[in-house]
């Protein structure tokens, strides 16, 4: 066939031995997503287990719309296993750089200063405790500040409590709610390109 400029091409050509993976990572990651972060790279359907990467490029900037950044792994394609196209799983390995803590989120009072939760010390007072929030899940709210993990919280604490106030401690009707340890393993869906 003759072509002429300004028309179409006839055909494509594809080099599949080198595939990216295009995955849009939560904003609440975005500042631990850095190129060399490790990633487990799996296709729900497949039978085959999954492929172990790292992070090879960043967006370095988050969408506003979405709230996400994209980021980039590339994967060696030569037994083509990967088809462009298909989506997978994708679970980021992030540094932890400390320890986050989940809690109820009936137990944290939000105030004008900020969230706080109502401890109960030692010597049965109440003490009130600012409390940096991360991720809310629900029934449960991550804690990144303020918190050491052995507290005694105190459920649906009223605005006019107060630290000092002494109070008497009653056995639970049913089991506690005991703090619980955030994993550090986001995971996301992503594109393979």
């Amino acid at each position: 066939m003759l072509v002429t400029a300004g028309q179409d091409a006839l055909f494509g050509l594809e080099d599949n031995s080198r595939v990216r993976v295009q995955v849009n990572v939560p904003q609440t990651y975005a500042a631990q997503t850095i190129p060399g972060v490790g990633v487990s790279i799996n296709v729900p359907e497949a039978t085959t287990p999954g492929a172990q990467s790292t992070v090879t490029r960043i967006a370095a900037s988050v969408d506003a719309a979405s709230r996400t950044m994209l980021a980039e792994i590339e994967l060696e394609n030569s037994a083509h296993r990967w088809q462009p196209g298909s989506y997978v799983q994708v679970t980021l390995t992030m540094p932890q750089d400390g320890t986050a803590w989940t809690i109820p989120t009936n137990t944290v009072s939000m105030r004008v200063e900020g969230p706080h939760v109502a401890v109960v010390n030692e010597q049965s007072q109440v003490e009130l405790k600012r409390v940096r929030l991360g991720r809310d899940l629900g029934v449960r709210v991550v804690v990144l500040e303020g918190v050491a993990g052995d507290e005694r919280l105190i459920v649906n604490p009223g605005d006019d409590l107060t630290s000092g106030i002494r109070v008497q401690i009653s056995q639970p009707r049913q089991s506690p709610t005991e703090f619980a340890q955030e994993p550090g393993r986001p995971g996301a869906d992503a594109g393979v390109n």
